[in-house]
């Protein structure tokens, strides 16, 4: 519609931003999640791994971070399928790994840092101690928390519960 002339504009002024922005100041982060999405890198090549080459994977992670986790597996003497899933818990988060037992590994990891270093080097290691014919092909961040948190810590920042006014959004000013 080349011709089409709005008439109005409104600002956000023009709307009542009073619900918005208690839920805003509502939110409460209490970590991050990420999933990953790993691939084959050569598609047609047999992968060179099993359900143990996995763990010894995510242990390597443990071992390299001086994490003490707790690892569950199941595998197709647990479910019907080929592939295996790896539930790992620890006082920092938990990681849920799942291998379709061929291409495809799904890795979600949740912390309780919000830093993408931590996300980032505990995919890195897990990729490099036995799983390089693999790469990330999907990355995804979530904040986690209460109060419907759609921001990360970072982008909301800690303000006195007091006086909340000292940290509104622009879009409220």
């Amino acid at each position: 519609m080349p011709s089409f002339q709005p008439t109005n504009s409104f600002l956000s002024s023009d709307y009542d931003q009073t619900e918005p922005l208690k839920q805003y100041h509502s939110q409460v982060s209490l970590g991050k999640q990420s999933v990953f999405q790993l691939e084959l890198k050569v598609v047609f090549k047999p992968p060179m791994v099993d359900s143990s080459i996995i763990r010894e994977a995510l242990e390597e992670v443990f071992r390299d971070e001086n994490i003490t986790a707790k690892i569950e597996q199941f595998d197709g003497e647990t479910f019907d399928g080929d592939g295996c899933l790896f539930l790992a818990f620890w006082d920092g988060g938990s990681s849920i790994v799942l291998w379709d037992g061929r291409n495809h590994i799904d890795l979600n990891l949740f912390t309780h840092y919000e830093k993408s270093q931590v996300h980032n080097t505990f995919v890195a290691t897990f990729l490099l101690s036995k799983l390089r014919d693999y790469e990330v092909k999907l990355h995804d961040e979530q904040p986690r928390g209460i109060g419907r948190v759609v921001n990360f810590e970072k982008d909301v920042g800690t303000f006195d519960l007091n006086k909340p006014e000292d940290r509104d959004p622009r879009w409220v000013q």
